[in-house]
């Protein structure tokens, strides 16, 4: 009898030692997850976008620089996902995403679409047209005719 009662709380701890690794893992684990899905989105479209003038630019570094990302976030994954400790973290942050691309199907998507979600655009920002669907809110890229030499120092 005496060795069922001493099981019995150090399986109440047991429980509360597993949640807590839980929660320690996946908050741990899901900023190197939205950083590796930020890096892989940027990669995809990196050719595709336009630099804002005076912003810096990498040049020939951008590459070595993404292909580094990647490997160091890889790693970081891989030591918060291998420890069997953290395998119940692993599925709490594999839900959490399951969640958020059921959201992005269901409710993000149109509305940034639509233009209803989603940043702002930035002044002096290139839009370019989309090969997906035509662009009703693309500004028109035809200047008014204006007199060159008025309001200059000449007159």
């Amino acid at each position: 009898m005496s060795a069922n009662a001493s099981r019995a709380p150090r399986a109440s701890s047991e429980s509360r030692s597993t949640s807590f690794g839980t929660l320690v893992g996946a908050t741990a684990l899901i900023p190197y997850v939205v950083y590796f899905l930020t890096v892989i989105a940027y990669g995809a479209r990196r050719r595709r976008l336009d630099r804002l003038p005076g912003a810096c630019h990498l040049g020939r570094w951008a590459t070595p620089v993404f292909v580094a990302a990647l490997i160091w976030l890889l790693a970081a994954i891989a030591v918060l996902v291998l420890p069997r400790e953290f395998r119940s973290a692993v599925w709490v942050t594999v839900g959490g995403l399951v969640l958020a691309v059921i959201w992005y199907a269901v409710g993000l998507r149109a509305r940034l679409r639509d233009g209803t979600a989603g940043p702002p655009r930035l002044p002096g920002a290139a839009v370019r047209p989309s090969t997906t669907r035509p662009s009703t809110t693309r500004p028109s890229t035809t200047r008014p005719s204006t007199n060159v030499t008025e309001g200059s120092a000449s007159e």
